[in-house]
């Protein structure tokens, strides 16, 4: 029997739990190489995978509890469950985090914030910074053991083949998809001064508050802007936070905004929701200066939107090198001039949102889901 494990211990939320659940959709498709698949969760992840009889949900009470239960579960459950599989199976280790002495297993990167110092370190807190640095050991010492590495980016795998000791490691670039329901054709983008202060121009920035989205810049530049002349506009900030963060944005949101005039901060929603926002939404920022392959990214071009980017890689690899509505997210300037050529620019913003919504349909889950099980397959040993 060909036996695939997915240790998804650590997968809570985000692009990890979106990428597993949208895999374990194609376990039926003709060319699906095993014969079954055990993937081991807390419940909450398990839940959103689709019941099939090739798969098997397992979970555990330490695996719904926090990380230092997660690591006691790893050691000692994984590792003996681990021993007893003999031929013909192969693990699959998502969050780059397996440190047993099983063969095969495959890792992945999904995490550039334990290779990028400079970003690390936006983080106020030692133990976060500290974490990031233990994390990018771990990973190393993980990646240098595989049999194989899953790549999403060329950017990701640039920066961190360099830290790994051998030349010669199997390594597959695998892009995400994205989910149909984001799709939307791009519409015709109107003059600004058919928006008004009661139906403004409404943008949205999907990301958690955390510091490397710089939540707080994009904010300033919007309260500058509708202090030079009363735009149109506003933002609606959508998803989770990191708390020190999420604390300045709410001090800075209460001195520049307290009414919600021309902001509004709507929390964190159910990824199943989320397609319904950027229906709504006329524009699309993305201001982040740290990423692998960002969903957020790619739902965005998806959704025929048209979108204001961050400039920093590996963002410049999925929307190219000369996009023009890019812009610096560190600084408030470069945000506020890309707004505004952005806003003044209608028939340019109906172009790079063509443009966008094309290069989106070249990422398919089916398509990650057949690169993904292949490049398993052929680690297993019978």
């Amino acid at each position: 029997m060909r036996h695939l494990i997915i240790d998804g211990s650590n997968l809570r939320s985000g692009g990890g739990v979106t990428h597993i659940v949208e895999i374990l959709n194609h376990v039926d498709d003709p060319n699906f190489p095993f014969d079954k698949v055990t993937i081991f969760s807390n419940n909450k992840t398990l839940t959103k995978i689709n019941n099939n009889i090739k798969i098997e949900k397992k979970t555990h009470f330490l695996l719904n509890k926090g990380l230092p239960f997660i690591l006691v579960w790893k050691f000692f459950c994984l590792s003996r469950i681990l021993k007893k599989q003999r031929t013909n199976t192969v693990l699959l280790d998502p969050a780059g985090t397996y440190s047993g002495k099983f063969q095969p297993f495959v890792s992945m990167s999904r995490n550039m914030l334990i290779f990028e110092e400079k970003e690390s370190n936006r983080f106020q807190e030692w133990k976060m910074r500290e974490k990031f640095h233990l994390l990018r050991r771990q990973q190393i010492d993980t990646f240098n053991k595989a049999s194989g590495i899953i790549f999403i980016s060329n950017y990701a795998k640039n920066v961190i083949l360099p830290f790994l000791k051998s030349k010669d490691i199997d390594f597959k670039l695998i892009h995400h998809g994205v989910s149909k329901r984001f799709s939307n054709a791009p519409i015709e983008q109107k003059d600004l001064q058919f928006y008004s202060s009661t139906a403004p121009f409404t943008f949205i920035y999907v990301s958690p508050i955390t510091v490397y989205k710089h939540q707080t810049k994009v904010l300033q530049a919007f309260y500058d802007l509708v202090q030079e002349s009363p735009l149109p506009i506003e933002i609606k900030f959508i998803g989770g936070y990191y708390k020190p963060e999420y604390s300045e944005f709410l001090e800075l949101k209460a001195r520049l905004d307290p009414k919600d005039i021309f902001s509004k901060y709507i929390g964190d929603v159910d990824y199943q929701e989320l397609d319904r926002y950027y229906k709504t939404a006329d524009g699309i920022i993305f201001a982040s200066t740290c990423e692998n392959m960002p969903n957020v990214l790619i739902e965005s071009m998806s959704s025929g939107k048209p979108l204001i980017c961050s400039d920093k890689e590996p963002m410049p690899e999925f929307i190219g090198q000369d996009y023009s509505f890019s812009m610096d997210p560190n600084d408030v300037e470069s945000i506020k001039q890309a707004i505004k050529n952005f806003l003044y620019n209608p028939s340019r913003r109906f172009e790079v949102a063509n443009e966008n919504f094309k290069k989106a349909s070249n990422y398919h889950w089916k398509t990650c889901a057949e690169e993904t099980f292949k490049y398993l397959s052929k680690f297993l040993r019978s």
